[in-house]
């Protein structure tokens, strides 16, 4: 996993579309230093501190890290994040 091609244009956001196991730190890490949002639908990803992700209840909601998204500097709309679950406040 190798972020060097976006360092001068990072991306606004990244989505984890396979299980990165030993490398999600290293992307955790890029994505916050840079205020990037990184989403993953990986069970456990938004507690190891991806920042946005889905909780599957009775309903499907946004899961968010607040801890991360702090972190990241990112500001996300009221209405967003009176519907999802946050989790770390």
């Amino acid at each position: 996993l190798t972020m060097s091609e976006y360092a001068d244009n990072p991306p606004a956001a990244i989505f984890l579309t396979q299980p990165l196991d030993e490398r999600l730190p290293e992307i955790i890490k890029y994505a916050i230093s840079r205020g990037i949002i990184l989403f993953s639908p990986f069970q456990g990803d938004v507690e190891k501190g991806v920042l946005g992700g889905v909780h599957i209840s009775d309903r499907v909601l946004p899961h968010i890290n607040a801890s991360t998204m702090k972190s990241a500097g990112i500001n996300i709309k009221q209405f967003f994040m009176r519907v999802s679950v946050i989790y770390g406040q």
